[in-house]
């Protein structure tokens, strides 16, 4: 396997604002503000499969080349309220984001949200091919098939592979998407008790590898390309409750 380079330059820390400072507004320092903002550049060179050495891709996805890696951190506090958001951007498939709320420490509310690619392998199954047309025994039919790359010779399925890795659109890539919410409430009456609710969001889309055995059984193995579109939602809601050494806790997953 040749080697693969990935080089980051947001290492050298390219900073077109970069800033960490805190502001008195008002009276007496009643709000803070405090972040700072990066700007860096981020770059790959592959030279190899990019399912194999690039199987969760960050930074840059299906070519070589540049793009820009912004990230922020913010921070804003006014009396009782505070809120901090985060930011990291290495792509249009591979960023995190999250954001904090709390107010009086009686709600609070965070967010964060995630996406990032899983580059997946695509056998060849040629590893399974004992028998191949042309081989010593001569003749005998080809006992695996990419329905992808098609069958034919040993010289077709190599001008097939080649193809595969020059046309990136017909790669085995699936997108992670996930978010998630999660929310407490302590009512100044109930100072014991803090109610909570959550919701999270998966999302898995893009096409994988599957394969599968002929009425031949074990002697024919075939491959095709799969959908994938999965959703899962999962809601939660619940109660905790302290009162001196012993604590309750009550809470419902629906998915």
């Amino acid at each position: 396997m040749k080697q693969s380079y990935v080089w980051l330059l947001a290492l050298l820390s390219i900073l077109t604002l970069a800033a960490t400072s805190t502001l008195a507004i008002a009276e007496e320092d009643s709000v803070h503000l405090s972040g700072n903002w990066e700007v860096g550049v981020t770059g790959v060179d592959l030279e190899d499969n990019p399912a194999r050495v690039n199987e969760y891709s960050t930074y840059r996805s299906k070519e070589d080349g540049l793009n820009l890696a912004p990230s922020l951190n913010l921070e804003y506090m006014n009396k009782g309220f505070l809120m901090g958001i985060e930011s990291d951007i290495n792509g249009s498939r591979d960023q995190a984001h999250s954001l904090e709320l709390d107010f009086n420490r009686v709600f609070k509310f965070d967010m964060d949200y995630e996406v990032f690619e899983h580059w997946k392998d695509h056998d060849n199954l040629e590893h399974i091919g004992a028998t191949m047309s042309g081989d010593i025994n001569g003749g005998q039919p080809r006992v695996v098939s990419d329905l992808v790359w098609g069958g034919g010779t040993a010289a077709g399925l190599a001008a097939a592979q080649e193809r595969y890795y020059q046309e990136m659109d017909n790669n085995y890539i699936v997108t992670h998407r996930e978010w998630k919410n999660e929310a407490e409430l302590t009512l100044p009456a109930l100072p014991n008790v803090t109610f909570h609710a959550g919701l999270r969001v998966e999302e898995r889309e893009g096409v994988e590898q599957a394969s599968t055995t002929s009425k031949c059984g074990i002697c024919h193995v075939q491959a095709n390309a799969k959908e994938i579109d999965e959703r899962t939602e999962d809601f939660t809601f619940g109660a905790t409750g302290k009162f001196g050494l012993l604590t309750v806790e009550y809470e419902f997953l629906e998915r």
